[in-house]
């Protein structure tokens, strides 16, 4: 399950920026979370009041997010809101349409340390496409290595700009997305999951 079992600096600064910008639209809305892993950042939005869906594309990690959900399950109660889950593999068309024509239209589709494998954007990007509506706020945390992702190729040499993780996402969103980055968080201190860096919020919504 890789990188799914950790909880990343990324995802506890998308909680920490959607409690402090955004804790009274949550409430009652109806959010879509891609990638989830443990389902710490989902599991929190609900406890704001919020109806998730949570999904990834491995069944493992989907039953880790139940016992998660299911340890939580009094703190989302008191706020109001709740949980469930759902298997969605973004090169999977069928699961990625399934998911925004029953469960959508979504108030908010967030996500956290998605964007550092670059072979994935293309499907990522189709995927915000099809359950995104001109209401829905796309929130996605990255951290400072994603700019800097790929800075030197398998041969050594250094990778230009445009062709680094981050800004190969940037390319493939600019036909149908305005992004704007809407808070930035310097670094913390090392630990597992978080060797220093720091931490940006961008919001996507359809143009």
């Amino acid at each position: 399950m890789g990188v799914g079992r950790s909880v990343w600096e990324s995802g506890l600064r998308l909680i920490s920026y959607l409690e402090e910008e955004h804790l009274e639209s949550l409430q009652g809305a109806k959010v879509l979370e891609l990638g989830t892993g443990t389902g710490i950042v989902g599991i929190s939005v609900a406890s704001m009041g919020a109806d998730v869906l949570v999904t990834d594309r491995e069944e493992k990690l989907l039953d880790l997010v139940e016992k998660n959900v299911a340890s939580n399950q009094e703190s989302i109660e008191t706020g109001g809101g709740k949980v469930s889950t759902k298997i969605m593999d973004w090169a999977n068309r069928s699961t990625t349409s399934q998911v925004a024509l029953t469960c959508g239209p979504f108030d908010y589709i967030i996500a956290s340390d998605i964007l550092y494998s670059s072979s994935s954007h293309v499907h990522l990007v189709e995927t915000l496409w099809q359950c995104t509506s001109i209401d829905t706020k796309v929130l996605i945390a990255y951290p400072s290595r994603d700019l800097e992702w790929e800075v030197r190729g398998k041969d050594g040499d250094p990778v230009p700009p445009d062709k680094r993780c981050h800004h190969k996402f940037m390319g493939y969103t600019e036909e149908r997305f305005k992004t704007e980055v809407v808070n930035y968080y310097p670094p913390t201190e090392p630990r597992r999951g978080n060797k220093g860096y720091s931490v940006y919020i961008m919001q996507m919504l359809l143009k």
